[in-house]
């Protein structure tokens, strides 16, 4: 995925991430390109709490 913006600034050049770290009390923007790929992917944040909280779930890529 690419790294858009981290806590609203944006991010200068291209960064190409597999996992990225999210400030605590912050945000972060990606983009994700799923025009060569369809069906099931997951999301998830690594910290397990989390997991209840919306942070691991799956998006349907159509084709």
């Amino acid at each position: 995925m690419q790294l858009i913006q981290v806590n609203g600034s944006a991010i200068d050049g291209t960064q190409w991430r597999d996992v990225v770290n999210v400030p605590a009390q912050g945000s972060v923007v990606v983009r994700i390109d799923f025009a060569r790929f369809t069906g099931l992917t997951v999301y998830h944040c690594h910290i397990l709490g989390h997991e209840d909280l919306g942070m691991m779930g799956t998006v349907k890529a159509a084709a």
